[in-house]
């Protein structure tokens, strides 16, 4: 059995044991868009949903009984007795139906819970009837979106038919392409041009007439089947756009609309998108308009669909600004280009003309902050044209200039019309006044101007000209200059390198001379005491060496036992053969931790080794280096290397570069190729004549090489000069050189302009006079003002006290004092923006809000302002401040 029978046969046991007298109904109820509630949040936070539903209609007084037929459908017995009102108990149903659902919208936020209800008298005790006519009325309810609930009658059976019959027709015009759109142009009031269209929806009936969107749209919105026509006109729009461009005809953004149903879908703009890029269509042509209203239902799914359409390169509107309650957030979090402001604003109706003259300019003004653009729609009046050009909104739409035409219509009108509607000559003057004010104050205050631009012009080419020249030959010179410098510092770093060298021979030299002394002594008187008593003379005197003798039966005591290296028994052989032997740098721990090399000269009787006399030097007596010239710069390494570039041993047993070979860690710090190529020459070369390089500049200073040869083992010796004090002198020397040229041109110029300067200035000064009084002249009509920037003083005409509420007619402080002064806190910053110069050009104007002396309340005044200059610096503001609401009648 169906849940509808269960609640009949229910229905008949409660009538049955009814005592009471009153009239029974049938409430028949559901919540709207329900189905999201699964979507979103899933099929048991619905139920949850269903549950509370079911227990608030239980607890109701009048509801006898109450039942959740499917879904989201109940069905209740309502009674009322004889004497209750059924306006007034629905009046109550209502309100506290509506306030539990509105308490349970913070669950669920990204839907929008409503609930439409029908009513219907049980008549002859026919309850299935009173249930499918309760249904009715509550589709009648839905459909009307005012979620009140509905009586039945007898009638609705005829309009329910009606709406059956219109949405048979809509399904078959979507089958059978049965819509098309006509055009509405947008117009720019200042020129009449035609900068934009909008697309209307036009249902094409049977007979071939247009049917307009009023009867067609809410039906459509209300079953869902508007995305299906809004892709449709956003097709036919793509079609009509490729067609006259691919015949090379001019053609203009065109804005489609978008349903609230668009919201919901994320992928949206990527639908509307791909439409557009299938045809070819630049993004910029095709601009999407949604309604205020869509805003108050799903803020973050609007957000989300116009961002994405913005990311895609289309314009965005807000379609009919002002319909409905939109609040602070939509400036704040929503980024769109235009916004099209209700025609509303336009009433004729005189509280709201009164409220529309407060509230249009504060729109208008924060969209132009925002960089937003603003159109207001149903201009149809030359009057209402006027009254928005003066307030800054200077795109239209509307009757006055065309009701929407279809696309060719309108296209021709275009072509015939050059593309722009003839504007009234009240527009015209309008928007002249304050230009034509604007080219006599150019004319006026310009011809000053360009004069002393015109001169500092030249002198400032002359003097850039003699800079470039004077560089040029600074440059050449300064590169003679550094090689000159690079020259001095290589030879005399080649001499110092030179001096090292002798010294290192010379310490060599030394101990080898001793030691062949020693040993002709050794010849003559060979006893251990006699040898020991000397070598210890010979070590206090020389401490840096350490002077020992072994005879050849210690060498071989050596040999035999195992201690003797490898190294050694090769000295031994060549000690044997008479030679003379200077060993390689060596680490010593018995000495102290310290390299050093070893000298052994052999004692010889009659032409046989009878031992060797040694001596030990420090190795960093080899390297020990003379003082340089500080005028060049620093010593900061010397070293040894063999034939091989590898750097010798001197210092610690791990010291930085100890082992490595020279060349490769040139190429790692970046040494230009031809200096390692020059240096690796000096190695096979073997000169012993010292050789210098520029190695290259490092940590801001020129860093220098020098190698020299040794006459043993291969050695060679490298000096590195860091020559910062070089460079610092020749930096010197250049720099006041063309410190002293530079001064010279600038003297030069500065005598020039100020000579010219001065004869301007006497020239102008009758000029700026002139200008001034052209200026107040064209002003005479309303309060002027003239601010001194230099000194921060305003002055007013006399009639400004009849408009504004000053203090006096001559302020001295004006902008410092501003947070005091007559001008509503709000818009003194703009003020301040003006009457310091940042706006950025010669003349403009301004909205402002300012006190009456009177009644001391606000009202909107225009300000419009030129920029007088001396020197091209502004030097004062010149202006006039008009009523707008008083400006308008008059003209």
């Amino acid at each position: 059995m169906k849940q509808n029978d269960y609640f009949i046969e229910e229905s008949e046991r409660v009538i049955q044991e009814r005592t009471a007298d009153g009239q029974l109904y049938i409430l028949y109820t559901d919540i709207t868009d329900f189905h999201l509630v699964n979507y979103i949040y899933g099929n048991e936070i619905g139920d949850s949903l269903l549950q509370e539903m079911n227990h608030f209609l239980d607890r109701r007084p009048n509801i006898l009984l109450c039942r959740r037929l499917f879904a989201d459908f109940f069905v209740g017995l309502y009674f009322l007795e004889n004497e209750q009102e059924i306006s007034e108990i629905i009046s109550r149903l209502d309100g506290e139906l509506q306030e539990f659902l509105t308490d349970l919208q913070s669950r669920y936020p990204a839907c929008r819970l409503k609930a439409a209800c029908g009513l219907c008298l049980i008549e002859h005790d026919n309850i299935a009837q009173a249930i499918d006519n309760a249904n009715l009325a509550r589709k009648i309810s839905k459909n009307q979106y005012s979620f009140k609930t509905v009586v039945y009658d007898h009638s609705m059976k005829d309009q329910i038919t009606a709406v059956h019959e219109n949405e048979l027709e809509i399904y078959n015009a979507l089958h059978e392409k049965r819509f098309c759109f006509y055009l509405q142009p947008k117009v720019d009031l200042t020129n009449g041009m035609i900068i934009g269209a909008e697309a209307l929806a036009r249902r094409i009936g049977d007979d071939g007439t247009v049917i307009p969107p009023d009867k067609f749209m809410d039906l459509m919105e209300a079953k869902g089947s508007v995305i299906e026509l809004d892709q449709i006109i956003c097709r036919q729009v793509c079609e009509f756009l490729k067609d006259r461009m691919d015949r090379g005809l001019s053609v203009v953004c065109i804005s489609v609309n978008l349903s609230r149903l668009h919201i919901r879908n994320p992928e949206s703009a990527d639908v509307f998108h791909q439409i557009v890029a299938e045809y070819g269509i630049p993004p910029e042509l095709l601009e999407f308009e949604l309604t205020e209203t869509i805003l108050l239902e799903e803020f973050a799914g609007a957000k989300h669909l116009i961002d994405e359409l913005r990311a895609y390169g289309h314009h965005v509107s807000i379609d009919d600004f002002g319909s409905g309650y939109a609040g602070i957030n939509v400036w704040q979090e929503l980024n769109f280009d235009c916004l099209k402001l209700d025609r509303k604003f336009l009433s004729d109706d005189e509280l709201l003309k009164k409220r529309n003259r407060a509230l249009v300019p504060n729109i208008i003004n924060i969209a132009h902050r925002l960089h937003v653009q603003v159109l207001c729609e149903g201009a149809e009046t030359e009057e209402q044209c006027l009254y928005l050009l003066r307030l800054g909104c200077t795109v239209v739409q509307g009757f006055y200039f065309s009701k929407p035409l279809p696309p060719e219509e309108l296209c021709q009108v275009c072509e015939r019309q050059d593309g722009k509607y003839p504007l009234p000559a009240l527009l015209c003057s309008d928007k002249s006044e304050h230009q034509s004010g604007q080219a006599k104050e150019a004319d006026a205050g310009g011809k000053a101007q360009s004069k002393i631009k015109n001169y500092v012009i030249v002198i400032l080419c002359c003097a850039l000209f003699l800079g470039v020249c004077i560089t040029g030959v600074m440059t050449v010179n300064r590169n003679r200059t550094q090689k000159e410098f690079t020259s001095m510092i290589i030879e005399t770093l080649n001499a110092y390198t030179a001096g090292q060298r002798e010294n290192t021979l010379t310490e060599i030299d030394g101990v080898v001379n001793t030691l062949q002394s020693f040993a002709v002594l050794v010849l003559e008187n060979d006893e251990p005491g006699f040898i020991n008593t000397f070598l210890s003379a010979l070590n206090k005197v020389s401490p840096k060496i350490q002077y020992t003798y072994y005879t050849y039966e210690m060498y071989q005591e050596l040999i035999t036992s195992g201690e003797a290296r490898p190294e050694d028994r090769e000295i031994l052989e060549r000690l044997k053969l008479g030679e003379t032997v200077v060993t390689d740098i060596i680490y010593s721990e018995r000495l102290g931790d310290i390299y050093c090399v070893g000298v052994g000269v052999p004692v010889m009787k009659d032409g046989v080794f009878i031992g060797t006399v040694q001596g030990i030097i420090n190795a960093e007596a080899l390297i020990s280096t003379e003082l340089f010239d500080p005028g060049l710069g620093e010593i900061c390494n010397v070293f040894l290397t063999d034939g091989d570039s590898r750097i010798l041993p001197i210092r610690e047993p791990n010291g930085r570069g100890v082992g490595e070979n020279l060349l490769e860690l040139l190429d790692i710090y970046g040494v230009k190729k031809e200096v390692i190529e020059e240096l690796h020459d000096a190695y096979d070369a073997g000169d012993s004549q010292a050789r210098s390089v520029r190695a290259g500049r490092f940590d801001g200073s020129p860093y220098y090489l020098s190698m020299t040869g040794l006459r043993y083992n291969n050695w060679y010796l490298v000096v590195c000069l860091k020559a910062d004090a070089a460079t610092m002198h020749l930096r010197y020397i250049v720099n006041n050189m063309m410190w002293s040229i530079a001064g010279l041109i600038a003297a030069v110029a500065l005598v020039s302009a100020a000579m010219i300067l001065f004869w301007v200035r006497v020239q102008s000064r009758i000029s700026l006079e002139q200008q001034r009084y052209l200026l107040l002249e064209h002003f005479s009509d309303t309060v002027l003002f003239d601010y001194d920037c230099r000194h921060d003083t305003i002055r007013f005409t006399s009639n400004a006290s009849k408009l504004l509420k000053i203090r006096e007619l001559t302020q001295n402080h004006f902008l410092n004092g501003l947070d005091r002064a007559f001008i509503y806190a709000g818009d003194q910053e703009e003020v301040q923006r003006v009457l310091s110069g940042q706006t950025g050009g010669e003349y403009g104007e301004i909205r402002v809000r300012v006190m009456r002396p009177d009644t001391e309340e606000y009202f909107w005044c225009l300000v419009q302002y030129q920029n007088l200059y001396k020197s091209s610096v502004i030097d004062s503001i010149i202006g006039k401040i008009t009523d707008i609401d008083e400006r308008m009648p008059h003209e």
